[in-house]
């Protein structure tokens, strides 16, 4: 798997710790300091480097490595241009591989849970981490997808659930209108089941 965006490796060790082989990339050296310095703790196997997915495989003969998962969480409202970013995101991911990412939905709640409340009350992030005008609604990813020029397999929107005392699955209310999340498969090939390590979201899949 590929996780790129991995900043201080929360979601790299998660996958890693229930059975996925891991490469994490981040721009930001910092990020990576710290991902690895809990690593150095933790002992997980991880593979951590200091650069792009435009980055990812110069110096290899020119041969990009593919994966077969490749996610990106919260990385597109970052994004200068969407549209290249997710080429790119396609050139490494193996033909019938999965893509996965989520990214904040431009909403007043979004503003209000995502920004004010994470970053100013509960200090999840630092200030600044996210501005508005730069979330991300589902029609501007649809159209990145479209613009990009990758044939992809229809969308299908994924909310993150919990699952209740009775163990059945249900849409987080907050998830449902402060996130998008979505999951692409490469139209060339079937998708491949998706891998086992990623079976602890119990994903509610709405057309």
């Amino acid at each position: 798997m590929l996780d790129i965006g991995c900043g201080g490796g929360i979601f790299s060790e998660a996958l890693a710790a229930r059975g996925a082989q891991v490469t994490a990339l981040d721009q930001s050296l910092k990020s990576l300091g710290a991902a690895q310095a809990h690593q150095k703790q933790s002992g997980s196997q991880v593979d951590y480097q200091h650069k792009s997915v435009q980055e990812l495989g110069i110096g290899t003969e020119g041969e990009k490595p593919l994966f077969d998962v490749v996610t990106a969480m919260e990385v597109l409202e970052h994004v200068a241009h969407r549209h290249l970013f997710l080429a790119d995101c396609a050139a490494v991911l193996k033909p019938g591989g999965h893509f996965f990412f989520s990214t904040i939905n431009r909403t007043r709640k979004a503003q209000a849970l995502a920004i004010f409340m994470a970053e100013n009350i509960l200090r999840w992030v630092p200030r600044g981490t996210h501005e508005y005008d730069k979330l991300v609604k589902p029609s501007e990813v649809d159209a990145a997808f479209r613009q990009c020029a990758r044939d992809w397999l229809d969308p299908e929107s994924v909310g993150i659930g919990l699952q209740d005392r009775n163990h059945a699955t249900r849409l987080h209310p907050l998830l449902d209108l402060a996130q998008v999340a979505f999951a692409f498969g490469q139209a060339d090939l079937e998708p491949d089941p998706v891998p086992s390590s990623l079976s602890h979201f119990p994903p509610c899949l709405v057309r």
